[in-house]
Order: structure tokens, then C-alpha cells, then sequence
């Protein structure tokens, strides 16, 4: 599976907006507190049971 031109672009752009969001320190502490609160014990329970319950779908379903 090759990745295009299009792919190509869109990673480009992507780098770019986020080096330049990167240079505002108000949405850099924004961005970490983003992260920290992703990490959060509860947070990580309910994906956890999430991921769990998908996994449980798919092997039940499984043709």
C-alpha cells in the first residue's frame, strides 16, 4: 500500500500547523494539560472497558 501525493500533503500541512501552534505557550500548557488529563486514571477505565467489550463483540460475532 503506497502512500500518494495527497497523504503526502496532508502530513505536511499537518507538521506545520502543529510546529506553529507549538511556538504559542498558552496552547503548548493547553495542549499538555490536554494530555494529562487523557492519562487520567478514570478516563483510562472507561477506554479500557471499551476496548474490552469490542474485543468480546468481535470474537462472539466472529463468523
Amino acid at each position: 500500500m503506497d502512500i500518494n501525493s495527497r497523504e503526502y500533503a496532508f502530513v505536511i500541512w499537518m507538521l506545520i500547523i502543529i510546529a506553529l501552534l507549538w511556538c504559542k505557550k498558552d496552547i503548548r500548557d493547553s495542549f499538555y494539560q490536554l494530555i494529562k488529563t487523557f492519562f487520567h486514571k478514570q478516563i483510562l477505565t472507561v477506554l479500557g472497558f471499551a476496548v474490552v467489550w469490542t474485543s468480546i463483540c468481535i470474537v462472539l460475532f466472529y463468523e
